[in-house]
This record gives C-alpha cells, structure tokens and sequence, in this order.
C-alpha cells in the first residue's frame, strides 16, 4: 500500500509542476510561428506592392488576419499574438 501510494503522490507532484511549462511552451512556439508568419506575409505584400502598388490590407494565415500598411519609408504588420497586438516593421530601402 505504501509503494502505490508513493507513485500516486508522485505522478501528481510532476504532472502539476510540468503543466505550466508544457502551457509555456505552447504558447511560446505559437508566438514564434505567428512571427514566422508575419514575415512571410511582409514577403508576399513586397511582391504585391511592386506589381499592384496596393499600400493596405489584410492576409490571413490559418484563421489569424495579418493587417499591413505600407508608406514611404517601412512595411507594417499589425495581428493578434498569444497574449497580445503585434505590431512589426521593416524600413524599405531606397
């Protein structure tokens, strides 16, 4: 009896203390591939701007909307992280 409850008290000792980490990492590796994402949406509105000169609008990569504004001197990326707004820019080179 004693050795089963050792194992019980056990498992609830490392599964309560590997949850917040696990919860952690979750959000931690969505935030990177929300950042990934808008990158590859600053690529693609490059792209659209130099054939189509479109300075607004929206993309959306897998339900989550990217916003971009394009002015004379940077890209922006306006969507929603984990915890969050992000807003990301990159100066346009002239």
């Amino acid at each position: 009896m004693a050795r089963n409850s050792f194992i019980f008290e056990y498992h609830i000792y490392h599964t309560t203390t590997i949850l917040p980490f696990l919860n952690y990492m979750v959000v931690h590796l969505e935030d990177k591939k929300r950042d990934y994402h808008s990158s590859l949406v600053m690529y693609e509105v490059s792209k659209m701007y130099i054939v189509e000169n479109m300075k607004t609008g929206g993309m959306q990569v897998n339900k989550i909307m990217y916003s971009y504004e394009i002015s004379s001197e940077s890209i922006c990326i306006d969507y929603d992280g984990m915890q969050e707004k992000k807003h990301k820019c990159v100066s346009l080179i002239k």
